[in-house]
């Protein structure tokens, strides 16, 4: 199995998800769903993702 780069952590991994073809590795995936919608995080980690899906899309990759 490929290892893929996370757009959250940035940590190369070789289980995850992929959304709109850029990787989420299981961990952050995990966190990210355990992570309350109230909490601070939740926004950042809504934050990165956009970040990850954008500028790879900015960059034409």
């Amino acid at each position: 199995m490929v290892s893929e780069r996370c757009i959250i952590c940035g940590r190369f991994k070789n289980e995850g998800i992929e959304i709109l073809d850029k990787f989420i590795c299981a961990e952050c995936e995990e966190t990210l769903v355990n992570t309350d919608i109230c909490d601070s995080m939740y926004d950042m980690y809504k934050e990165l993702i956009k970040k990850g899906i954008y500028s790879c899309q900015a960059e034409g990759l």
